[in-house]
């Protein structure tokens, strides 16, 4: 049988212990609780300053293909730069796999697009000035479609992706 002095000390005892449970859990685990929310947090910010730049890569692609078009089919003295088709494929392939594939055909489209501008500059070379614009529409036309249909694509992307980054709004 229990007596009532012990029982009286049990009920008593609970809530002290449960609230000591509770403190010490709260000490050890608020800090790690953080620490993940804070890490999180921070790949996602990586996660969506990495698509800022790989969108970014894909417009350099396009100005770079300008000038390369400038140079090698009209003559024009620009410093020339290596493809920044480099960067576009490093960021899809750590961050953004998911469009590797549209990635891989615009790639392919200009490259049709550049061996366009090749043949421009070589009718330029020889004087065929005017055969310099034939088969333009059929080497760009690809070229743009694809960039406009990746562009598309990571748009509709970045609206669920990163809709709680108020500067990608």
């Amino acid at each position: 049988m229990v007596d009532a002095s012990s029982s009286e000390v049990v009920s008593t005892l609970v809530p002290v212990v449960i609230g000591g449970v509770i403190a010490l859990a709260g000490t050890w685990l608020a800090p790690w609780v953080s620490e993940r929310h804070k890490a999180r947090t921070q790949r996602k910010k990586r996660r969506a300053e990495k698509f800022e730049e790989l969108v970014a890569a894909i417009f350099e692609v396009d100005h770079w293909l300008d000038n390369l078009r400038q140079v090698d089919a009209f003559g024009k003295e620009l410093a020339s730069a290596a493809s920044p088709f480099w960067k576009v494929h490093a960021i899809s392939a750590v961050y953004f796999p998911e469009f590797e594939g549209e990635i891989d055909q615009l790639d392919l489209a200009t490259s049709q697009y550049r061996l366009w501008i090749t043949e421009a500059g070589q009718r330029r070379l020889a004087r065929q000035t005017d055969k310099l614009y034939d088969g333009f529409m059929e080497a760009y036309t690809p070229y743009s479609q694809k960039r406009d249909e990746l562009l598309k694509a990571l748009k509709e992307f970045a609206a669920k992706e990163f809709q709680w980054v108020g500067f990608m709004s």
